[in-house]
């Protein structure tokens, strides 16, 4: 899948005559997972010098896997990205690591999840780059996490392990935040996505503390619906692991 989704990404970026480069720790071609063989535009050490000049940093696959590489580096270009670039796009599983919770972060962190609707997000994303516009597509399961308090919207198709990582993330980040969902199915997969960040939280020695309400609000054709809100405080610590 990381190749699939770096040509998906670059295509799109380069179609729009967007100037897209393609960073490897070294110049020298890359098999993907799948054979794709990958050329990098840039090598790290190329890339160190022009941190500045990132916009948006695009990461194809999994954090983890590239973290697996314990370069100094490559930690050292990462963080420099997030106190420079105005966007930093990568899939929604690594919201919640601990790199990104620099409190002053700049970059807006937007989570994707790989699938055949990558294409239409690539392509928007691309489009936004170009006029400078704020990232976002309604067709588009896609969390965006703001330095403000913004809270998390739970759709019904959501999936709890992307909207844990970002609940985890968001406390990492700062002391609370909230959860809304609307409808029987959004509420279930917003309770278990807490339940998976509580988990996630435990090396933090962080618990949670859940204070459910109600909102009105009125979507477009005047039709009134309730959110649920669950707003999410982290607590001290807890003295055994959650069940």
């Amino acid at each position: 899948m990381e190749e699939e989704s770096a040509i998906t990404f670059l295509t799109a970026l380069r179609r729009f005559g967007l100037s897209a480069r393609q960073l490897g720790l070294h110049r020298r071609p890359t098999r993907g997972r799948y054979g794709t063989l990958l050329t990098p535009d840039l090598s790290l050490d190329e890339a160190l010098p022009l941190v500045h000049l990132v916009d948006c940093l695009i990461i194809p696959g999994s954090l983890e896997h590239l973290q697996c590489h314990h370069d100094p580096r490559l930690q050292q270009f990462l963080r420099a990205v997030c106190l420079s670039a105005r966007s930093l796009v990568l899939q929604m599983d690594d919201l919640e690591s601990n790199l990104l919770c620099d409190r002053s972060r700049t970059a807006t962190l937007y989570g994707y999840l790989p699938g055949p609707d990558l294409p239409h997000l690539a392509h928007h994303l691309a489009e936004s780059l170009l006029t400078h516009q704020e990232f976002r597509h309604p067709h588009i399961h896609l969390e965006v996490l703001q330095g403000q308090d913004q809270p998390i919207r739970v759709a019904a198709d959501a999936q709890p392990p992307s909207i844990a990582g970002a609940i985890a993330h968001s406390l990492r980040a700062r002391s609370s935040v909230q959860v809304r969902a609307i409808g029987m199915m959004a509420v279930y997969k917003s309770i278990k996505a807490i339940i998976m960040a509580r988990r996630y939280l435990i090396t933090d020695n962080l618990d949670l503390q859940i204070s459910p309400s109600f909102i009105k609000v009125i979507e477009q054709g005047g039709e009134e619906r309730s959110v649920i809100c669950l707003d999410i405080a982290t607590i001290s610590s807890f003295a055994s692991p959650p069940c």
